[in-house]
């Protein structure tokens, strides 16, 4: 045969052979086609859901309507749960999803409260520096303000023809020695006329009276106010200077209507000042004002400060800090031994019933409410979880309980009535009781497996979708056209100190996030509600009290973990506020949302710009998420 023939039909049967080989292929990835729904069938409906976004689900084949990928068929728990927000899972997969638990327990537990201040005088060491006599101011020895004096030391000469008559009849009644009650009488008319008596004495001695007196210092302290200068002619009953003595000093700081339940006299506020970082000034509340300011609506409080050595000034900003035990309802526990009685006029004055004022000698006053001791049942320790449990989401609160099932690990949904948050705790009203355990980590991750299965969860409750409210703005905060411009560019330097907290997270840097926290609640405590008319006062009181608390946690941590965190409730707040009270000139913001922070439960925030700057993963997943609007 010949030779290329041979290579000819070698040729043909190679080609045969591989085309059956393709055949036979394609006929077996059929009948897998074809064996595959009975499969399925026999597993029950197939469901198909996204990756990313494992709220979508449908039963046929398709792109997630969110991000466009490809749904993928999941397996269907067909238990006879599937109503109920439970996760069973083995032992291995609780230690792979890392899941940690705490016992919910009763504990004492403190409320802090934190309030923006200002030094002031203490009014009642205010002394005035008059002239009981008319005459002329001969010379002044404390020429300006400031000058620091002591008691008795001199102030000023008076030229006083009213002083040089009362020095003869002293004179008079001294050398005639028959008559005490002459002698004295004179003697107590130099004193009204504000003459001491080692100046009394003093001319005594001298045998020999003139028109010029010597006016001295009644207390302490430092020159404050200059009135008259040398060579005015005084009238009788006018003041010459004022004398502040500074070892007391008055705080006063403005607390919001919401935090007058944590109030009550004598309770000790810490305090910080700028002149002095890392050092803590101790003061007591004296007075709560009785009245609510209609403009700020807040309500002020004074407190008297110590300070013996002189370092506080009158004129700093102070900054408080409150803390308050709790007890089991949530309100503030009052010490036991809290004096019940105070004087009507000056309130820091407190003792009991049969005593009278230091300072005015009026009888002490029972003091309702604020005296009125907790109930005996109110002894009960607060019933308190770890912040780190409840997935808070608008007005829900949701823990997973870990129910005793030594088989299989179970874990419970369940939502729940919580107090104040107290430091590192959250009070519980209701929903749980004492010696259950609650998730304390890997909340979120239980959470995402029951959405991927279909049950409910916090993101999916039963019937309903309660993130749907927290979307948009509460009922209360419609936008408002007649908000002052400055109280808008206050609102806008706040949200650009809000972009460049976030770009700093994006950024991983926790040093450059701590200093932009700060800075936020610089922001936040310049914003004035006093620029508001009345409605829009009340407005806003709730949102600055709300971004007030969700920057608190950022304050006083050093983990940026924490700070992603506290940036979801902040976003929130902040997004409440420029919906309600505008952002003056602020450039376009972005609202943002990542759908894998946070266990897949996803979270928005807002940037400065249309490329995408994950705050929550930084550099891990720097461009993770999608933009979904802008702020107007």
């Amino acid at each position: 045969m010949n030779p290329t023939v041979k290579t000819r039909l070698l040729v043909a049967a190679l080609v045969l052979g591989a085309l059956a080989l393709v055949l036979f292929a394609a006929r077996g990835c059929g009948s897998h086609r074809d064996a595959a729904p009975t499969a399925e069938a026999s597993q029950g409906p197939t469901v198909h859901s996204c990756p990313m976004h494992p709220q979508i689900r449908q039963p046929e084949f398709g792109q997630c309507p969110i991000c466009g990928m490809d749904l993928v068929p999941i397996a269907v728990d067909n238990g006879a749960d599937d109503d109920l927000p439970m996760l069973r899972v083995s032992h291995r997969a609780a230690a792979l999803m890392e899941i940690q638990t705490a016992p919910v327990e009763h504990r004492p537990v403190q409320l802090e409260r934190r309030f923006l201040g200002r030094l002031v005088y203490d009014e009642t060491r205010l002394h005035d520096i008059a002239v009981r006599t008319e005459g002329q101011l001969e010379r002044l020895f404390v020429n300006y303000t400031g000058v620091p004096v002591h008691q008795g030391e001199h102030v000023a000469e008076i030229y006083s023809p009213e002083f040089y008559g009362a020095a003869q009849d002293l004179l008079v009644a001294h050398s005639a020695g028959n008559d005490p009650l002459t002698f004295q009488a004179a003697r107590r008319k130099l004193r009204l006329l504000h003459v001491t008596d080692a100046q009394i004495d003093a001319l005594l001695d001298k045998g020999e009276a003139t028109e010029y007196f010597t006016l001295v210092s009644p207390a302490t302290g430092v020159i404050t106010q200059l009135d008259q200068r040398q060579g005015a002619w005084l009238m009788r009953g006018q003041r010459i200077a004022q004398v502040a003595d500074l070892t007391a000093l008055w705080a006063l700081l403005d607390a919001y209507e919401s935090d007058i339940a944590l109030l009550h006299h004598g309770q000790e506020v810490e305090l910080e000042v700028a002149a002095f970082p890392g050092q803590t000034f101790s003061g007591h509340v004296a007075y709560i004002s009785p009245e609510l300011n209609q403009r700020t609506r807040t309500l002020e409080v004074r407190l008297n400060v110590a300070n013996p050595d002189g370092r506080l000034r009158p004129g700093m900003f102070a900054r408080a800090l409150l803390r308050a035990s709790l007890t089991a309802t949530g309100e503030v526990q009052r010490p036991e031994a809290a004096p019940g009685y105070r004087c009507p006029m000056h309130p820091e004055i407190t003792g009991a019933e049969s005593e009278s004022c230091s300072i005015c000698g009026m009888h002490l006053e029972l003091a309702l409410p604020e005296a009125a001791l907790n109930d005996p049942d109110d002894g009960a320790l607060p019933l308190v979880i770890p912040a780190t449990a409840p997935l808070i989401t608008g007005r829900r609160a949701v823990v997973y309980v870990q129910l005793p099932n030594p088989e299989r690990p179970t874990f419970e949904g369940r939502t729940i009535t919580l107090g104040p948050r107290a430091g590192d705790y959250y009070l519980v009203l209701d929903g749980l009781t004492e010696g259950e355990r609650v998730v304390t980590h890997g909340a979120f991750k239980i959470d995402s497996e029951l959405q991927i299965r279909g049950r409910p969860s916090m993101m999916s409750p039963p019937g309903e979708h309660p993130d749907a409210e927290d979307t948009a703005a509460p009922p209360e905060f419609e936008a408002r056209t007649d908000v002052p411009a400055e109280f808008g560019q206050q609102i806008a330097q706040f949200t650009r100190a809000y972009l460049q907290f976030a770009e700093a997270l994006a950024a991983d840097s926790l040093e450059q996030a701590q200093a932009a926290a700060r800075t936020l609640d610089q922001q936040l405590q310049a914003i004035d509600g006093a620029l508001l008319e009345a409605d829009a006062a009340r407005a806003w009181e709730p949102v600055a009290a709300d971004l007030s608390r969700a920057l608190e946690p950022m304050l006083e941590s050093d983990d940026i973990a924490v700070l992603r965190r506290e940036l979801v409730p902040l976003t929130q707040h902040t997004i409440h506020a420029v919906l309600a009270f505008g952002a003056g000139q602020v450039q376009t913001v972005y609202r943002a949302h990542c759908p894998m922070a946070f266990g897949n439960r996803g979270a928005d925030w807002l940037q400065a710009t249309e490329d995408i700057a994950n705050p929550y993963y930084g550099s891990r997943m720097f461009r993770c998420g999608d933009i979904t609007g802008q702020l107007p």
